[in-house]
């Protein structure tokens, strides 16, 4: 791995930001080169800025993730200048959550399982002249703290939606593929594999369990102490809701039956999960019932009806609280939102919206609201990583603000 320290913000302290944002509209007066004929479009400025306290984000990294540390704010992404090649090198910064103080950590190989903050991950590789794939664990021995990639433990077909899924929680990795096979043999949409689970040690990086599972397309998982719990998503099959899997299962428990509604959304966090159960009829996440699940017990502590959020990612935990965000104008002309963080009670699923943020534009694709990876919360500060102030840009996220929540 190659590692480096360098130490970044904006002018040493923390700023606001405030971006003028071009606007196009059109005039109908008549141009004077071409009488009878609308003039050139104007551009008519919409004055937008991130929350503060905020920080610009280096331009040379493109950040698309954050999380939390024992005591800091870990921040990955790509180097920017490597992002469209074939072996892109990933970068790994702390961030410290007084001032936003940015520290660049390391920069390797996406391979390494250290840059993501982890000590075993996954290594994707394509088998050439095909559209299957191979996994093998790479770990971090904890001694030397070298790197090495293992064999390969699962075979699978390449499509959109027979991608594999995974969930770190309880000292375990889970990789979920619904469609795997031996190296020598063939998957594609004709012949399609087997679903299985991979339960990991996320220390040693060993494979110590093979779970025969249904096949689920896009599935959404979490992991707790209680195993890996997998749902059913809006994109997936006729299926019950939701499964759990304890750690050294022969096969997965179902939890919700119905194959009537699908998972939106699941947060694990000790011997807890809460989930966001949506009926299928709506098409999406709305309507959704949240849910608590406490230890191994299938009968949720509580289901109420949600009230209208519609989250489709939640983050935090028991001390923290669970939080997500959704823009409150998504289809609005020009496409320009504020955002509204939304503070979910963990011991009732009660949501409450609890801080208004500046409108912005909305990113194309992130129109439902929080997307995995955005966000993070650490003592009673949650941090958003802001989108791209031109409307219809995506990532890079260009901007990381610090929102205090109660």
């Amino acid at each position: 791995m190659r590692g480096r320290l360098t130490a970044w913000a904006a002018t040493g302290t923390v700023v606001v930001l405030a971006v003028a944002v071009a606007v196009v509209s059109t005039v109908t007066s008549p141009s004077a080169a071409h009488p009878g004929a609308p003039a050139a479009s104007a551009v008519a400025p919409v004055r937008v800025a991130y929350a503060s306290p905020s920080v610009v984000l280096p331009a040379a990294y493109e950040f698309d993730q954050i999380a939390t540390t024992s005591d800091a704010l870990l921040l990955t992404g790509e180097v920017a200048s490597t992002t469209r090649t074939q072996t892109p090198t990933c970068v790994a910064a702390t961030v410290d959550p007084t001032n936003l103080h940015l520290t660049i950590t390391a920069e390797a190989s996406c391979d390494d399982p250290t840059v993501h903050g982890r000590t075993a991950g996954i290594v994707n590789r394509y088998i050439p002249r095909s559209n299957n794939a191979t996994i093998q664990i790479a770990h971090v021995a904890p001694h030397t703290r070298t790197v090495s990639v293992g064999p390969v433990v699962m075979t699978y077909a390449s499509y959109s939606d027979t991608r594999p899924v995974t969930a770190y929680g309880g000292g375990w990795l889970w990789i979920y593929d619904n469609s795997t096979t031996t190296p020598a043999a063939t998957v594609d949409q004709n012949h399609p594999g087997r679903p299985e689970l991979l339960q990991v040690s996320a220390t040693t990086g060993a494979v110590v369990d093979t779970v025969a599972m249904p096949a689920l397309f896009r599935p959404i998982m979490a992991a707790d102490d209680a195993g890996l719990w997998i749902g059913n998503s809006i994109q997936g099959t006729t299926s019950p809701a939701l499964f759990r899997v304890s750690p050294g299962a022969a096969t997965p428990n179902v939890v919700i039956p119905s194959t009537a509604a699908h998972t939106c959304w699941l947060l694990g966090s000790g011997h807890t999960l809460w989930a966001g159960i949506g009926p299928t009829e709506r098409g999406a996440c709305g309507q959704q019932t949240i849910e608590r699940f406490d230890g191994s017990n299938p009968r949720p502590i509580f289901a109420v009806a949600e009230a209208g959020y519609d989250p489709n990612t939640v983050i935090g935990d028991q001390s923290q609280g669970l939080w997500t965000m959704q823009w409150t104008a998504p289809g609005a002309t020009p496409p320009i939102s504020p955002q509204v963080i939304v503070r979910i009670d963990p011991n009732t699923g009660a949501e409450k919206a609890a801080v208004t943020l500046p409108p912005l534009p909305v990113p194309l694709g992130q129109g439902l609201g929080l997307v995995p990876g955005q966000a993070a919360v650490l003592d009673h500060s949650l941090y958003l990583l802001e989108p791209p102030t031109e409307p219809g840009a995506t990532n890079p996220y260009p901007a990381l603000v610090k929102i205090p929540v109660p």
